[in-house]
């Protein structure tokens, strides 16, 4: 839908879009605009029952915040998970680590920059 990719979409009606489950090819796009808010991003972040698509979206554009959630989240696919362990955020990297669906070179990965800092 044109609205949702548009730039100038204020963020409250991005928002309503990542609401609607029937929506999920809107939430799609709604989520890759620049635009869309924060707050949001923690909302998708944190259910369960979302399409991998939109975690992968929250993970790749969303604070420090939204990417811990992400990295919470039990729906999070594991490449994903893998990708989080790059975060320099130790929030992220601190879920991960007790997560049995982390994939074990993310954990590696983990211990490596633990062990430099």
């Amino acid at each position: 839908m044109a609205l949702a990719a548009n730039p100038q979409t204020p963020a409250d009606v991005l928002a309503r879009f990542a609401q609607y489950a029937y929506a999920d090819g809107n939430r799609a796009i709604a989520v890759s605009n620049p635009s869309f808010p924060e707050l949001a991003f923690l909302d998708l972040a944190g259910r369960t029952t979302i399409d991998s698509r939109l975690l992968r979206a929250a993970a790749g554009k969303g604070s420090s915040k939204v990417r811990e959630a992400v990295a919470a989240n039990t729906a999070t696919p594991s490449d994903v998970l893998a990708a989080l362990a790059g975060d320099p955020n130790p929030g992220g990297g601190k879920r991960l680590v007790t997560k049995p669906s982390t994939p074990p070179e993310a954990l590696v990965e983990l211990i490596d920059r633990s062990e430099d800092e």
